[in-house]
C-alpha cells in the first residue's frame, strides 16, 4: 500500500528529519527530493513547495521533502551539507524505501535553487535537478556586507567584500560551475521574475559546457 511517513529523522546530530510519500506497489519506484525555499532562512519541508506533493504523487512518483539548518544559526556552506545528508540517507535506505536511486530528482526554489543548482557540480549520479526562480549568482546579489540583513552577510557572514568573501560567493554560486557532467537540468522561472536574468545566464553557461538543460 501507498504510505506516508512522517518526520523521518535522517540527521541525528542536527535534528533533521524528512517527510516521504510512497506509492503502492512493490517498486522501487522514481522519486523526487524537494527542497524547500525561504529565503535561506525561514520555512520547512511541509512550506512553500507543498504544492509539488500532490503533483508528484499524481505521476506515482515517490516523494521526500527535507529539512535543513537555516540561517543565521549556519552559514550556505551547512545547508549545502544537510541536502548532502539526506541525499546519502535516502540512497543508503532505499530499499526500505522502496524508490530507486537512480531515479531521483532534487528539486528547489527560490533560495533552495541555489543550494539544489550548487550541487549539479557534484552529484552526477542524479537523474536531474529542477530549480524553479533560483539564485545562481550570489556575488551580483551581495549586498553591502555592513548591512546585517545583506545577502554576503546571511549567507556566509562576511564583513568584507574582499577577493577572498567574493571568492566565497563565486563558490556557492552555480553560475561559476556549470558542467557537462551535471545531471539533466529543468530551470523554470516566470519572465516577470527579477531572477530570470539569472536564469538565462546559468543556462547559457551549462549549454556552452555541453550539459542537458531546459
Amino acid at each position: 500500500a501507498s504510505g506516508l511517513r512522517k518526520q523521518v529523522v535522517f540527521d541525528k546530530k542536527n535534528n533533521l528529519v524528512l517527510d516521504a510519500w510512497i506509492p503502492a506497489g512493490a517498486g522501487p519506484h522514481g522519486m523526487v527530493v524537494l527542497v524547500h525555499g525561504g529565503g535561506w532562512e525561514a520555512g520547512d519541508r511541509v512550506t512553500y513547495i507543498a504544492p509539488m506533493l500532490a503533483l508528484a504523487a499524481a505521476r506515482g512518483l515517490a516523494w521526500i521533502s527535507i529539512d535543513y539548518r537555516l540561517t543565521p544559526d549556519v552559514t550556505n556552506r551547512e545547508q549545502v551539507i544537510d541536502v548532502k545528508t539526506a541525499l546519502a540517507y535516502v540512497r543508503s535506505h532505499a530499499r526500505e524505501l522502496r524508490v530507486d536511486p537512480a531515479r531521483m530528482i532534487l528539486a528547489g526554489e527560490s533560495a533552495s535553487g541555489q543550494l539544489v543548482a550548487h550541487l549539479a557540480a557534484t552529484e552526477p549520479a542524479l537523474a536531474g535537478i529542477i530549480s524553479f526562480y533560483g539564485v545562481y549568482d550570489l556575488e551580483a546579489m551581495a549586498g553591502d556586507p555592513g548591512n546585517s540583513r545583506s545577502l554576503a552577510r546571511r549567507l556566509f557572514r562576511l564583513t568584507a567584500l574582499d577577493e577572498a568573501g567574493r571568492a566565497t560567493l563565486r563558490e556557492y554560486s552555480p553560475v561559476h560551475h556549470a558542467s557537462k557532467a551535471a545531471p539533466p537540468m529543468l530551470l523554470i522561472a516566470g519572465t516577470a521574475d527579477r531572477l530570470v536574468a539569472q536564469q538565462r545566464t546559468y543556462a547559457a553557461a551549462l549549454e556552452a559546457a555541453g550539459a542537458r538543460v531546459d
